[in-house]
């Protein structure tokens, strides 16, 4: 028997048949989806039959058949945990719990819950806090998706979460997109932790510390630069150097931290800072910072005022010209002096001499001999 003679068959022996359907050909060859329908008139000895044209019903649910499996094959391969959840009010549309209806299988990974279909979250996690509910009710209510970081005290987790409604209004079903950032979120306290002890420590030196990007504006600076330019350090990051200083001095030290970059290595400079009662002059030293990959990112300076040191060393240097001054001087006079004493003495030494020869007498030998080196 055939797929055709059967509904006949039963057509005439229960006056009826149920309605099936079938692939149909068209007397052009062109096929559709039938859905048959049969029943006998009131003799008994008549019916009526037809075939209801059904192919778009059959291509909407092949569709949505495909839609479900796409859909299931996302649900069942992200990295993300998924759920979807029925939120449940008290008499006063008050969100106090919710009862979970669906979920995928980094669900568990993500949370450490396991086999909560059907169960209300009070029961799985007594000290749930009641921020959860909040959120998620004022979605079931609203409408409003929300995204947001949120943590699990009762979990120990913390998550990134995007949530939305779904289904009717008065189902109060929200979907859960959320992630496992725990991991995230110690790095960050850790960084903060660390950055607040490296911040301490600088503002407990007495050197002058700052932190700019390679595009020359502030990234941080400690509580000695605050004092000088009296601007707090929230207050400067993000600012360049031509918003804090002089055209001239932000010139000098741009071209200062381009030589660190490009040479890799720390430099030394002198720089002129404009102050209050005039130009400082600091000693710094310069600093390029790398990423993870090699590439500089940032130039650190560590500087002192050198000034009272520079202002002695030039007064040193004065007095030092000076003493050679003086020096060269008082060789010259003596030079002079020297001359000038010895030009009548030479020609007393010399009629000395003279009067020793023979021809002059003994006693006036003696005496002009014994008298010779006194002269000189």
């Amino acid at each position: 028997m055939n797929g055709r003679s059967r509904p006949l068959k039963s057509l005439r022996r229960e006056g009826r048949c149920t309605p099936y359907e079938k692939e149909y050909f068209r007397k052009d060859g062109s096929r559709f989806w039938g859905r048959f329908v049969g029943a006998l008139l009131e003799d008994g000895l008549e019916g009526v039959a037809f075939v209801v044209d059904i192919t778009e019903r059959k291509r909407a649910e092949e569709s949505s058949r495909e839609s479900e499996l796409r859909y299931r094959t996302l649900f069942d391969s992200i990295d993300e945990g998924f759920c979807v959840i029925e939120v449940l009010f008290d008499e006063n549309q008050k969100p106090v719990d919710y009862r979970f209806l669906e979920t995928n299988p980094m669900f568990e990974k993500q949370t450490g819950l396991r086999d909560v279909v059907g169960k209300k979250v009070r029961s799985l996690v007594p000290g749930h806090e009641a921020h959860w509910f909040e959120i998620y009710g004022r979605i079931a209510l609203t409408g409003a998706p929300v995204r947001f970081e949120n943590r699990a005290e009762a979990l120990h987790r913390w998550y990134d979460v995007y949530a939305f409604r779904i289904g009717a209004p008065e189902e109060r079903k929200v979907a859960v997109l959320f992630n496992d950032i725990t991991e995230r979120k110690q790095a960050e306290e850790a960084l903060r932790n660390s950055r607040e002890q490296l911040q301490t420590i600088l503002d407990n030196t007495t050197a002058v510390v700052f932190l700019m990007s390679i595009e020359n504006r502030f990234i941080l600076i400690n509580r000695q630069f605050e004092g000088l330019f009296g601007l707090k350090n929230k207050e400067i990051q993000g600012k360049s150097i031509y918003d804090v200083f002089p055209k001239e001095a932000a010139d000098a030290f741009h071209t200062n931290n381009k030589k660190v970059i490009e040479t890799g290595h720390p430099l030394e400079f002198e720089e002129g800072v404009p102050l209050a009662d005039g130009i400082h002059i600091y000693l710094s030293i310069k600093v390029p910072l790398f990423d993870r990959t090699g590439k500089p990112y940032a130039v650190c300076g560590i500087s002192s005022d050198i000034t009272d040191r520079k202002r002695m060393e030039e007064t040193l240097k004065q007095k030092t010209r000076e003493a050679e001054e003086a020096n060269r001087a008082k060789s010259q006079f003596v030079s002079i002096v020297s001359h000038e004493l010895r030009t009548p003495l030479n020609a007393i030494i010399g009629y000395a001499g003279l009067l020793k020869r023979p021809e002059f007498s003994e006693h006036s030998d003696k005496r002009i001999g014994d008298e010779r080196p006194h002269l000189l």
